[in-house]
């Protein structure tokens, strides 16, 4: 799987920091908002799914502080 990168191809240690906690708090609130084709998942499961994330989609040390 290729993991996403930022618009501008950085990758890795080149993202912000602030980058990786605005994307994690979109995944959240995306995960966790009603749409029309489809229902909200409950907060802790989705706090689940980015817990098991780890270090594959976002950056492991922002993942594990987002609690």
């Amino acid at each position: 799987m290729k993991l996403p990168t930022c618009p501008q191809g950085l990758k890795g240690d080149k993202i912000y920091e602030m980058v990786a906690i605005c994307a994690i708090a979109d995944v959240y609130n995306g995960m966790t908002t009603d749409r029309v084709y489809k229902e909200a998942i409950p907060a802790h499961e989705v706090y689940e799914i980015l817990m098991k994330s780890g270090d594959t989609l976002f950056k492991y040390k922002v993942v594990t502080n987002f609690s």
